[in-house]
């Protein structure tokens, strides 16, 4: 029976395999050998039933695993003892301090029964610690070198039980022996309030910084709307499928993912609608935004960004795109999603101030790089050549609704008389009180690809923090770090609400 009940342990988490050998090399020390094939239970029902129902491939749980490969351009990696010293991260500070000692306690009773590979105490050190630490390593090992684990600390909830096993046992230990057994049961009393309690903390901290936590909610509220809630819904994140309220596990309701990427459409009525977004469709889901993008049976209806940018695996930008599913359709998504982009923002427009140059500098130097040009029929550009700033723009603080989620629109027209290196020529937005810069983001003019020589409209988009102090100076500007030749003209900011 436990080498059918380990067996099954990979579908909690592919690295489960790692339990299978502590329990294959007991098997052989025991003589045990008409279970061996019992471990492998697990892996031929599950490679049965989707060979069978679903996939019509025997080797699915291999072939289509949902991690991808590519190393340390996808994952990352790090040292390889990051997860050691992290364990306080995600054990706390208590559980690993009888972690440690209970293994180290382990081993040495080992010693002292004469290293019998009969007794009990040693598959208590095989199938307990072998488990554990096998598992620990592996992940530290696959962190290291960059391979399928992302350093994500919930990874080790798979030996968390192992870890409490471990810890009691070194605690029961200690309880019968003479000199602990009044202490033991106060000291108990006491850790486990310290564990609960910080353990508490730490979960409404974690959550309470959970970037992705509001991008999620304004994406299910659009999916209860009336007129989208009746449609199928194919989602790769199955968070949705609970979030809406809506039979998670109705087939003809929602469907998790594509078993066909390369024709996502079939089988799917017209309508259907398909929640795609940076980590799960890109990643597990194996669909790439430019694929979905170009499929003529989808048609891109919506976006979302998050309100603070942030990154997922892969290095993408998070953000959730809805597309439905209508045969034939064949409209440009890209257009479409230009469209509806520039849409929401004009929506989100509540403040606009421009800078056209028409008046005069009070300050000499500056006023000095203002001047006439017959390439621009608005008269008055601004000069950058030979110098690393433009003048800087301060945003009024006090136009800013505190109650919304702000971004900032940047454009400019922007003449380039000479090449600009990449990384060269950015916009800036910082934000900085009492000569101490609190944020600074830039943004590269060069990914706008602007031509040389004429006249082109550059475009930045930037998040506003929020609860911004009173005092406190916005301001935008141009760094010419080479001092190129570069001529600047109708510099306008925008404040936007985020409506999506």
């Amino acid at each position: 029976m436990s080498a059918i009940t380990v067996s099954f342990i990979f579908l909690v988490r592919t690295e489960g395999f790692a339990f299978l050998l502590p329990f294959l090399i007991a098997f052989l020390i025991k003589k045990q050998y008409k279970c061996i094939p019992f471990l492998f239970t697990g892996f031929i029902l599950f490679s049965l039933i989707g060979w069978i129902f679903y996939y019509h491939d025997f080797w699915w749980l291999v072939n289509l695993r949902p991690y991808a490969t590519g190393g340390t351009s996808v994952y990352g990696s790090g040292d390889w003892y990051y997860f050691i010293v992290r364990m306080p991260q995600y054990f706390g500070y208590v559980v690993p301090l009888f972690l440690l000692a209970g293994s180290v306690y382990m081993v040495m009773h080992w010693f002292k029964k004469g290293l019998s590979l009969q007794s009990d105490h040693f598959f208590l050190i095989l199938l307990v610690l072998g488990s554990f630490w096998g598992y620990f390593f592996i992940h530290s090992y696959l962190w290291w070198v960059g391979e399928t684990s992302a350093g994500l600390y919930r990874v080790m909830a798979g030996i968390a039980p192992l870890s409490g096993f471990i810890t009691v046992f070194f605690i029961h230990t200690l309880a019968g022996k003479k000199q602990w057994r009044g202490i033991i049961p106060g000291a108990v009393i006491i850790l486990a309030l310290f564990l609960v309690v910080s353990a508490s903390a730490f979960y409404h901290r974690s959550t309470s910084h959970d970037l992705s936590a509001e991008i999620l909610e304004r994406v299910t509220d659009w999916l209860k709307r009336p007129e989208n809630i009746k449609h199928k819904l194919v989602v790769h994140n199955p968070y949705f499928a609970f979030s809406t309220g809506i039979d998670a596990w109705d087939s003809e309701v929602v469907q998790y993912g594509f078993s066909d990427h390369d024709s996502p459409e079939e089988g799917l009525p017209d309508s259907t609608l398909f929640v795609w977004d940076a980590h799960f469709s890109a990643n597990e889901g194996g669909m790439p935004l430019e694929k979905i993008m170009k499929n003529k049976n989808f048609e891109v209806v919506h976006y979302f960004e998050p309100v603070v940018p942030f990154k997922v695996l892969g290095n993408n930008d998070y953000k959730i795109f809805i597309f439905r599913k209508i045969s034939g359709l064949g409209r440009d998504n890209a257009s479409i999603l230009k469209e509806i982009q520039q849409e929401e923002l004009e929506k989100g427009v509540y403040y606009a101030e421009v800078y056209d140059f028409e008046n005069s500098f009070t300050d000499s130097k500056k006023e000095e790089r203002r001047i006439l040009t017959d390439i621009d029929s608005l008269n008055y550009i601004y000069n950058l050549d030979g110098t690393d700033f433009s003048p800087a723009f301060h945003v009024p603080v006090t136009q800013i609704d505190d109650e919304a989620f702000n971004k900032l629109r940047i454009t400019a027209d922007i003449r380039l008389n000479e090449p600009v290196q990449t990384g060269k020529l950015l916009m800036v937005f910082s934000i900085e009180r009492d000569s101490e810069v609190f944020h600074y983001a830039t943004s590269d003019i060069s990914e706008q690809n602007p031509e040389q020589d004429v006249w082109s409209k550059a475009e930045f988009i930037f998040v506003v923090p929020r609860q911004i102090k009173k005092g406190t100076l916005l301001k935008t500007y141009i760094w010419n770090i080479e001092k190129n030749n570069v001529l600047l003209d109708n510099f306008k900011i925008e404040y936007i609400r985020q409506s999506s």
